[in-house]
């Protein structure tokens, strides 16, 4: 004889995916074990840095300015070493460095300009005599390029 059990009394259904319930129950409990794990972790943290709520009562050990102030080096080198320089590095005086200078910006820019001390031109070319670092020697190329 042969007996027909049907799904129903076994309480077996399944999703479109082919899961049945029992096995659908079983991921169900496995979530929610996880989740209470997470809240438990959660609940549990060290929570002293990220939501420590701040005080209203002021911190006793402020210092109103930094201990230490930074200090920017000055721009401009002595004249004295910047006059030194000059002649050791080029063989010639500042004051012939700097006419040589003018003579050879004068011949890229308009000399009303560089006599202007208002004038981009004339700043560019105060700061090629007097402040830049590299010192050129009057090399026609590298100061115009400059």
């Amino acid at each position: 004889m042969r007996k027909v059990i049907e799904v129903s009394d076994l309480n077996v259904e399944s999703d479109n995916m082919g899961t049945t319930t029992s096995e659908m129950a079983q991921d169900k409990a496995i979530s929610d074990d996880l989740a209470q794990r997470d809240l438990f972790r959660l609940l549990n943290q060290d929570t002293s840095f990220s939501m420590k709520m701040p005080s209203i009562s002021p911190l006793h050990n402020i210092q109103p300015f930094p201990t230490n102030v930074p200090t920017l080096p000055s721009s401009r080198v002595t004249t004295s070493t910047r006059d030194e320089l000059i002649r050791s590095k080029c063989g010639f005086t500042s004051k012939e460095r700097s006419a040589g200078l003018y003579s050879i910006v004068s011949s890229i820019s308009d000399t009303t300009k560089l006599e202007n001390p208002t004038s981009s031109a004339y700043q560019a070319l105060d700061w090629l005599d007097n402040v830049d670092s590299a010192v050129l020697c009057l090399a026609t190329d590298r100061v115009k390029q400059r």
